[in-house]
């Protein structure tokens, strides 16, 4: 009989080690709390891919948003930002409500 080949995460897991399916597992979120972390992190790639492709600098996003630098940078970063933050960041770089929805895959109800 042969011995089946332990898996890297079994070995781990062998030596006492946990192993987790996602980052947000890791520290302990609730998959609903994982959800919005990382529907913030999309939303923060996405101002910062448009604003750098409308050659829109971090200074002017927040004079167009009434805020500051430093929070366009938090917003980047997906630190301590709202979703009303990403709205208000995705309508002053000139983004319709419904290119936001076929960003996001959002489909209109019936």
């Amino acid at each position: 009989m042969s011995k089946r080949k332990m898996s890297e995460k079994e070995f781990w897991e062998s030596k006492g080690w946990k192993s987790y399916d996602t980052a947000w597992e890791a520290v302990g979120m609730a998959p609903e709390e994982a959800e919005l972390a990382e529907t913030k992190f999309q939303m923060a790639r996405k101002v910062k891919e448009l604003r750098s492709a409308g050659g829109i600098t971090q200074t002017e996003l927040s004079a167009r948003m009434g805020t500051s630098q430093p929070r366009i940078v938090a917003l980047e970063n997906a630190e301590h930002t709202t979703l009303d933050s990403f709205f208000q960041a995705f309508r002053a770089l000139g983004v319709s409500a419904r290119e936001f929805g076929k960003m996001f895959g959002v489909r209109k109800s019936a």
